[in-house]
């Protein structure tokens, strides 16, 4: 089977990416290709607009594939399009892995989430199948269909494989790796590590004016080790006691969000701390993996010298993380969905 894989320039460096890649190959039972706009894809809402058609152009001319893979909203069009040119029998994967809509509304015109929403509902009919991240987005892309028959659906989280598993170093180490966002505690973070007993290692990709402003501002006890690959991030979770997955929950993408690095977590064994109210909250409490606090610098800080002051529990909450990751929440497991979904295609 031949599989064309859209992704936008944003999901290039994304490890979920090569991840997928592998799993769409199917152990060698595919032939798979990963497209993403030619302009390199950066910019504002008219560049991204244009790259849309330059790589539905691309795809084009490619030879026919059997299924397209469209990952995010960004590249709907673009899938719709290229499947237009190669025919049928081509059918069209739709794997969104936010809500569009929501992950941008904190930082565009109030206008911008109602368009995409209408964009995304007139492409909605084009898709075969739809493989979704997390719950909350299968639920809003299956509302946003309508009164349409449901396609075929698999619902594939970015979970790890499991690693090794060492208790942790008992250091009164914490780590945040990922995004630094007005929605994902950034400041607050910084702010509360001037009064926790511990430190706390920082590691985020340049993507906004958070990311200078962060650099002039750290605390002595933080240290920030800027943009990391995926092994990096790997040998920084082991490092740590604690994982940081603070995420707003007046933020609705982010509510409904699993953070990658819990995920990671899970995988090395290591408690988290996440917000009430959230998905990956939730993902923590039943796992029995870390502590649930507001979205609140006070509770954070009272809460995280809690777990830093007993060791045992962080041992046991580490434990409860990889045997999650070993017996539910792994990348095997959820493989087989997606190639089962290939399979109904067939």
């Amino acid at each position: 089977m031949k599989v064309l894989y859209l992704v936008p320039t944003r999901g290039l460096a994304d490890p979920n990416t090569a991840r997928e890649r592998l799993a769409l190959e199917r152990l060698g039972e595919n032939e798979v290709r990963v497209l993403a706009p030619p302009s390199g894809g950066s910019g504002g809402m008219l560049r991204r607009l244009g790259d849309v058609f330059a790589l539905a152009r691309a795809a084009a001319r490619e030879s026919p594939a059997d299924i397209v893979v469209c990952r995010d909203l960004d590249t709907l069009r673009a899938g719709v399009r290229t499947k237009a040119a190669f025919g049928p029998p081509t059918k069209l994967v739709y794997w969104p892995h936010d809500v569009y809509e929501w992950m941008v509304e904190a930082d565009v015109p109030p206008l911008v989430p109602n368009v995409l929403t209408r964009h995304e509902r007139r492409l909605l009919p084009f898709i075969d199948a739809l493989v979704a991240s997390n719950v909350g987005v299968l639920n809003w892309t299956l509302t946003q269909r309508g009164s349409l028959p449901i396609p075929p659906v698999a619902l594939v989280m970015p979970c790890r494989d499991p690693l090794h598993h060492d208790p942790p170093p008992e250091s009164r180490t914490l780590c945040y790796l990922g995004t630094l966002h007005r929605n994902r505690f950034s400041v607050e973070l910084l702010r509360a590590m001037r009064r926790i007993d511990g430190r706390l290692i920082l590691a985020a990709p340049r993507t906004n004016e958070l990311y200078g402003w962060v650099g002039a501002n750290l605390p002595p006890n933080v240290e920030f080790r800027g943009t990391l690959g995926e092994a990096g991030v790997i040998a920084a979770t082991r490092e740590s006691d604690l994982v940081v997955s603070m995420l707003n929950p007046a933020d609705r993408n982010l509510r409904i969000g699993l953070a990658n690095k819990v995920f990671d977590a899970m995988s090395v064994g290591r408690a988290a701390v996440g917000t009430v109210g959230t998905a990956t909250g939730d993902l923590i409490a039943v796992t029995e993996m870390g502590a649930l606090c507001r979205y609140d610098e006070d509770d954070f800080v009272g809460t995280v010298s809690l777990l830093l002051d007993s060791p045992q529990t962080l041992r046991e909450m580490s434990a409860n993380a990889h045997r999650a990751c070993v017996e539910r929440y792994n990348w095997t497991t959820e493989t087989r969905k997606l190639w089962g979904l290939l399979d109904a295609l067939g």
